[in-house]
């Protein structure tokens, strides 16, 4: 006997409760999922199938005005349950993001899977090795690897091991999906790229997408990949701040199958979320040709571009490559400038804490809170600091004059470079926007180590593995070069680049993590807003700290149950309140 009544939530963000319709005997079959229009007060809205019953105590109950089309599966319908929960945010906001963009009534049939392409025996044994697990794996990587391989590794394993189901992988960018998804449709896979909800909802063998692809369709997963796992772009910025990595890594677990993230520099809460690390062979040889330039022994008439760079840029562009063969970032952005001693050089730094000082209301600190600090160098103590104000209209002109060619400015807001561009200059946008280059230049790599957020050295780790794709890597036929300038040449970061070996700094950054009481060892979620203040003295006491930091207020728990149970059981407020559970700057 087919159910009677449709269990419906409204596709209103501000009204995340769940009504009862009655399902008309003549009507086609609903599903758990399905996008339906029904009438709410008045209004005709749309909404999602969440559950179906034979009955309910409700009398009187509205007929489902029209079925529309398909939505996600029963499956990923409880895991958006549960990303709503987690994240604190509306339930019907997360079936958004895993609903079509357009009405879908019936999905095209799929391909056949066909025979996998051939590749080498260890890819097969480490692809088997990751599918047969049936859980998480970390596989450190050097930012220069092409993840082909071990992507056709886990194909090859779910084919040897006949896992049903599809293989969805995330990469942060759109590009870089489409890119992945032709390759491996050149080898004869039958890959489903973005955007292509309707094939994912058919059961492509290979579903490749970005982070909403983490609730994809699909009808059974036989395994994920995720790329690239540390990138910010797997966090939803609007809320509910869902992060695509941990939303997979769970659908994996209920689901039992194999989940595998890459990364080069993942922080503690990445390295925590999985059960095993795996260390890709000849890591070194996929990291880029590292060279150092230290600005405190430079000429100070040389600021901000040392003649290292110069030399390696003019032998850039007396190459017959085409295209951009310099690219400068200056990730210079925001009121807070670095102290440098004018005497000796020297990153001014505090000496309680070794972090970088900086000018606070009107005096001197740090980020970890130490304020009235003396104007003085700690290397040589002289009273001479300046501040290193050059940003990036400043930097383009002084490298178009020192190359004799002109500099292209590149921001976030610049979609493209122009045809011919030989030499660019901009911010961390300059990474995306560039293909490949001769050599790429932080001009202050500091401006990430010294950044006043969690795991600051990670985030230059990740920056230079980005520029590293741009020059290919250390290992190959004709390798460029990227030059790091840095008042701290000997810091662990900056070593673990040149090395090629980032575990040392993987493995202090946990003991950070853990002797400070950083994620993942609490949970924490940021308040923003009017509402902020009022929304945290309602939370409950038990288990639950609360900390004011002036323009927002952090709440934390030992654990995300005890932290997301508290979120999801005090009625918000009236007035403007953002909740960020899991908030990027710890």
């Amino acid at each position: 006997m087919a159910p009677a009544v449709a269990r419906v939530l409204p596709e209103v963000a501000a009204l995340d409760k769940v009504f009862d319709y009655a399902i008309a005997s003549d009507e086609p079959a609903v599903h758990v999922g399905d996008r339906v229009r029904v009438n709410l007060n008045g209004r005709s809205v749309r909404g999602w199938v969440v559950g179906l019953a034979d009955d309910t105590d409700v009398e009187g109950l509205k007929p489902i005005a029209r079925r529309l089309g398909q939505g996600p599966p029963a499956s990923v319908v409880t895991l958006c349950q549960w990303a709503a929960w987690r994240w604190a945010g509306p339930w019907s906001k997360l079936l958004a993001s895993a609903s079509p963009p357009r009405i879908v009534i019936d999905p095209a049939p799929a391909p056949p899977r066909g025979a996998m392409p051939d590749v080498h025996n260890q890819v097969r044994v480490a692809g088997l090795r990751l599918v047969r697990r049936r859980e998480s794996t970390l596989v450190e990587v050097g930012p220069c690897t092409d993840p082909i391989d071990l992507i056709l590794g886990v194909l090859h394993g779910v084919d040897e091991t006949e896992t049903p189901g599809s293989v969805v992988v995330t990469t942060p960018t759109t590009g870089w999906a489409n890119r992945l998804a032709e390759r491996l449709r050149h080898r004869g896979v039958a890959a489903a790229g973005p955007e292509q909800w309707s094939a994912a909802a058919a059961g492509w063998p290979v579903v490749v997408g970005t982070r909403a692809t983490s609730f994809a369709p699909v009808p059974a997963l036989a395994s994920a990949i995720v790329l690239d796992a540390h990138d910010g772009a797997y966090r939803q910025t609007q809320t509910p701040c869902w992060n695509a990595v941990t939303v997979l890594a769970e659908r994996c677990n209920r689901e039992g199958v194999s989940f595998v993230a890459t990364s080069w520099c993942a922080d503690p809460t990445l390295r925590a979320l999985v059960a095993h690390h795996d260390v890709v062979e000849h890591e070194q040889r996929l990291w880029p040709r590292l060279v150092v330039a230290d600005l405190s022994v430079a000429d100070p008439r040389e600021r901000q571009l040392s003649g290292t760079f110069v030399d390696a840029a003019r032998r850039a562009l007396d190459e017959p490559a085409d295209g951009v063969r310099v690219a400068v970032v200056l990730q210079r952005l925001g009121g807070a400038r670095l102290l440098a001693c004018k005497a000796c050089g020297a990153l001014a730094v505090c000496e309680a804490h070794a972090a970088a000082i900086r000018e606070v209301d009107g005096g001197y600190g740090c980020a970890h809170g130490c304020r009235a600090l003396p104007k003085l160098c700690v290397a040589c103590g002289s009273p001479k600091l300046v501040v290193l104000r050059e940003g990036i209209t400043t930097l383009a002109k002084r490298v178009s004059a020192l190359l004799g060619v002109d500099a292209v400015e590149v921001s976030a807001a610049k979609d493209s470079i122009p045809d011919g561009a030989r030499v660019v200059v901009g911010t961390e946008a300059v990474l995306s926007r560039v293909r490949h280059a001769g050599v790429v230049c932080f001009a202050d790599v500091d401006d990430y180590l010294c950044a006043p957020r969690a795991h600051a050295s990670l985030e230059a780790l990740r920056a230079i593995g980005l520029a590293g794709r741009l020059v290919g890597a250390r290992g190959g036929s004709a390798p460029g070069l990227v030059v790091v300038q840095t008042r701290q040449a000997l810091h662990p970061a900056v070593t673990a680049a040149v090395n090629g070996a980032p575990g040392a700094l993987l493995r202090a950054e946990e003991e950070t993590a853990r002797s400070l009481g950083l994620p993942p060892h609490v949970a924490m979620c940021a308040l923003r807003g009017d509402a902020a203040a009022a929304y945290a003295a309602a939370l409950p006491a038990k288990g639950i700290a609360v900390t004011d930091m002036g323009d927002h207020v952090v709440v934390s728990a030992a654990d995300h149950a005890t932290l997301c149970d508290a979120l999801s059981a005090t009625p918000r407020p009236p007035g403007a309140l953002r909740v960020e559970v899991d908030p990027p700057d710890g």
